[in-house]
């Protein structure tokens, strides 16, 4: 089980990863289309924050402790 939990935890600090990288993203887009292309990638950013709950829940049903670290 406790293969599954680290892999779980590689999971969920990839997708804090992708929360701050959607996030970074729509804060520095620029341009005429900017709302547009803001909008997406704070969809993106709620997705993926979706998912480091979903995975965050997963580990906690299985007996461990959910990462804090962001990936890489």
């Amino acid at each position: 089980m406790d293969k599954v939990i680290e892999f779980l935890n590689k999971a969920l600090s990839i997708e804090y990863s992708a929360v701050i990288q959607y996030c970074q993203h729509s804060a520095l887009v620029q341009g005429t289309d900017r709302a547009v292309y803001e909008e997406f990638f704070n969809e993106s950013s709620e997705e993926a924050r979706g998912h480091a709950k979903l995975v965050s829940d997963w580990i906690v049903s299985l007996g461990g402790v959910p990462t804090i670290e962001a990936a890489n």
